[in-house]
């Protein structure tokens, strides 16, 4: 597969049905979201050649995705993760230079591992920053939890 940048963009939910990509939410009006652990939204990975929408609760999906995905793929080659707020499962496989990338509701999606990864643990940085400036009330355990996990795949991929 051809080296391709891959871009990952995160999207918060804000009711009653609007989609807000991360580059929006500067200054935004944090009484129109939902706490943090069960605020929903999306993730969108993609290349010039594929697109990979994930929808589900971003505490439970960005971190475990991100984070421990990536650390997973280094260690084992495999990831799975269970999604919290629908019966979707989220297959990552790695496989030389690609990275393989399923559920059972997404059709099997190929990206250059390098890039992937690179992208996947930005995209985790931004959203513990985006979850500081929205979430300023967190739990500590919350907060250090996330940085230790972020610290993880951080080690593994600078």
């Amino acid at each position: 597969m051809m080296d391709q940048p891959v871009s990952v963009t995160l999207f918060v939910f804000v009711p009653p049905n609007e989609m807000v990509p991360e580059a929006e939410l500067a200054g935004f009006e944090r009484s129109r979201l939902d706490v943090s652990y069960q605020q929903e939204g999306s993730m969108q990975i993609s290349t010039r050649e594929v697109m990979v929408d994930i929808s589900d609760a971003l505490q439970w999906m960005v971190p475990g995705l991100c984070f421990d995905g990536i650390v997973a793929l280094r260690k084992s080659g495999e990831y799975s993760l269970d999604l919290f707020a629908s019966d979707e499962r989220i297959a990552m496989r790695r496989n030389g230079d690609e990275i393989e990338l399923k559920g059972e509701y997404i059709e099997p999606k190929v990206f250059p591992a390098d890039a992937f990864e690179t992208a996947m643990i930005e995209a985790g940085r931004r959203y513990l920053a985006l979850s500081a400036r929205l979430w300023p009330d967190r739990s500590e355990s919350e907060v250090q939890n996330l940085n230790e996990r972020a610290s993880a795949a951080g080690a593994i991929v600078p």
